[in-house]
């Protein structure tokens, strides 16, 4: 499904999406590739290594500008600990005495520790006059409330949803948790929308070369937040530039699109619709753009059966999904689109 609508594209092209992707070096989040066609990026990367493999990666967006800079809530010089296994570095020392319950501790083993020289996203993006933008992945090991704190102005304006790793465990010493970042993150007019779990399952009990069929302690999740709809749209009215105004609305429903949430999508072109931002015509386009994805599933007609051969398929579906014996961790990523 595309997440783009055909009749606004030269909207699309004049407004691209712009995505400021914290903690880069894994590369751009494989949901956002289906958006490469109207997307600009600025990526920001502190490990000297990791950014270097980025630029050298072969697989890259023409339109994403990697930065080695540091975030942080304030403009300072901080300790940054260098890890075994690198994207697991962060600002914060690794809680051993947690980790240590769990397989593999050793990928958090400190090699070396450097200084590094903080700034805030704030900071970053008006130094190259970057006030338009749209979306943050977020994904730093510890200190994304301290980035988030840093990005305040940003919050306050036209950013329309996150994507944040959050812990609900202290992986690393003195680090903030959920409910840390969820309440700050609410301040701004922002609501949950998904979390994608990681669970860890514990060193004891193990059965040979498996694991006792445990569902874990969920360790930390991916959370993604979007701004309330009427309170989005209420912000950009500051603004008397309505072209701008009208591709910030669409670029927040292609975004709803992008991650699964279809029906808010269709309610953002809703609201659209009634500050007369999209014209009758132009919503019905839209509403029908999404509410056509996946209809094959609803053109097969019910018939006597049709629940049997269902639940048949459900318990093929559970036998053969990927088990909890074989694993000592299970990662429900955001479902793609």
């Amino acid at each position: 499904m595309s997440v783009f609508i055909d009749a606004f594209e030269e909207c699309y092209q004049q407004f691209p999406i712009l995505l400021a992707d914290i903690g880069a070096s894994g590369g751009i989040p494989v949901e956002w590739e289906q958006a490469s066609r109207f997307l600009q990026v600025i990526a920001f990367e502190p490990d000297k290594q990791a950014f270097a493999n980025l630029l050298e990666s072969e697989k890259q967006l023409s339109s994403i500008k990697y930065l080695n800079a540091a975030l942080y809530e304030e403009q300072k010089t901080v300790g940054f600990y260098l890890t075994e296994q690198q994207t697991n570095s962060s600002m914060f020392r690794p809680n051993r005495a947690f980790l240590d319950r769990f397989p593999n501790p050793d990928r958090f083993e400190i090699l070396n520790t450097v200084q590094l020289e903080v700034s805030t996203l704030d900071n970053q993006l008006s130094e190259r006059k970057i006030t338009d933008l749209d979306f943050i992945k977020l994904d730093t090991q510890g200190s994304e409330l301290a980035i988030l704190k840093g990005a305040a102005e940003s919050l306050s304006g036209s950013v329309f949803g996150l994507a944040v790793e959050v812990e609900f465990v202290p992986i690393y010493q003195e680090q903030p948790l959920f409910s840390d970042v969820d309440s700050f993150i609410r301040g701004f007019g922002f609501q949950l929308f998904d979390l994608a779990p990681c669970y860890w399952k514990r060193i004891v009990g193990r059965l040979g070369k498996g694991y006792i069929p445990s569902k874990g302690q969920i360790i930390f999740a991916d959370a993604v937040y979007f701004r309330k709809a009427e309170h989005f749209l209420e912000s950009l009215d500051g603004s008397g530039n309505l072209a701008w105004k009208r591709a910030k609305a669409l670029k927040a429903v292609s975004i709803s699109a992008l991650y699964g949430h279809l029906d808010y999508a269709i309610e953002i072109g809703e609201y659209a619709r009634q500050v007369r931002l999209l014209s009758d015509h132009e919503f019905d386009l839209l509403r029908k753009h999404f509410e056509d994805t996946g209809s094959f599933l609803h053109e097969i007609p019910n018939f006597r059966g049709r629940g049997r051969i269902a639940n048949l398929f459900y318990s093929i579906y559970k036998v053969l999904r990927p088990s909890y014996h074989r694993h000592w961790y299970k990662y429900n990523k955001l479902e793609e689109w």
